[in-house]
């Protein structure tokens, strides 16, 4: 195996708790990110709460994945995967993939309505909601 294979295949596994525990949290419609969650994650609880996503991989560490462990503790700056960068990419994908899903779902679907609305907040921002309601022909 080449090293940039090995690399390539470490940093998939690298990246499988990272990803799960964001799902989880969605899952869940726990909130991600909390008031501290900047910097290394050790494996010892902090004095301050740092977030549900923090949290969750600190239990997953001391709970028996070893892997996630070692990251955890020896691992630097960007090759940990658990920035705030990284979680909106996966936040993002997560989001595209859903999205895909629904419009494959109302494509396959006879019955379907959209709803749109728009308002200004205070702000003057306008915010967009946009709603599709479908029948599953099952």
């Amino acid at each position: 195996m080449l090293k940039e294979d090995w690399i390539l295949k470490k940093n998939r596994k690298r990246l499988i708790p990272i990803i799960q525990t964001i799902r989880f949290c969605g899952r869940q419609q726990i909130a991600v990110r909390g008031n501290r969650d900047g910097g290394r994650i050790g494996l010892e609880e902090p004095e301050k709460n740092d977030g549900n996503f923090r949290s969750v991989l600190r239990y997953r560490a001391n709970s028996g994945d070893n892997d996630l462990k070692d990251q955890l503790k020896n691992s630097g700056g960007r090759s940990m995967y658990t920035g705030s960068f990284i979680q909106n990419e996966i936040i993002n994908t997560f989001g595209h993939l859903i999205q895909s899903q629904i419009v494959r779902n109302v494509r396959k679907s006879i019955f379907y309505s959209v709803l749109a609305d728009e308002i200004s907040d205070i702000s003057q921002i306008e915010q967009f909601s946009l709603c599709v309601r479908y029948v599953e022909d099952q």
